[in-house]
């Protein structure tokens, strides 16, 4: 697991973020690495799981709420890292009456996500991740 380390109030020790949204982007690390955890053992084993299913959707969800607390400012800094679209993946998962879009989940998490993992990551740098 990961490891933050926390100033008692106000910015994130060495980042320049402001606590509560290195909060936010941590929230949006930690989803990301969930959803791409549950697409590991491919697309064939992935559409068959129904608890992965939600994993994945719930990852998206996470992100998608998190993404609200990133300031205007962080976003203009990283213009690579596709805010608006991360804060409308649930919305573009949804199937209506027919429920949740698999295939679409699919490709958001390994097609979208998967290449902002380390984007992201770097906005965090107070993370120390094991698995890293």
């Amino acid at each position: 697991m990961a490891a933050v380390a926390r100033s008692a109030i106000g910015w994130e020790r060495g980042t320049g973020v402001p606590r509560d949204e290195q909060a936010c982007l941590f929230d949006i690390l930690q989803a990301l690495d969930r959803a791409l955890d549950c697409t590991r053992s491919g697309r064939e084993a992935f559409l068959r799981d129904a608890p992965t299913h939600d994993v994945a959707v719930r990852s998206l969800t996470v992100m998608a709420d998190a993404v609200g607390g990133v300031s205007n400012g962080t976003r203009r800094a990283h213009p690579e890292i596709p805010w608006s679209r991360i804060a409308d993946a649930r919305d573009r998962v949804a199937g209506g009456e027919s429920g949740v879009d698999l295939d679409r989940v699919w490709d958001i998490v390994r097609r979208e996500l998967l290449p902002l993992r380390h984007p992201i990551a770097d906005l965090v740098p107070v993370i120390r991740r094991v698995r890293d």
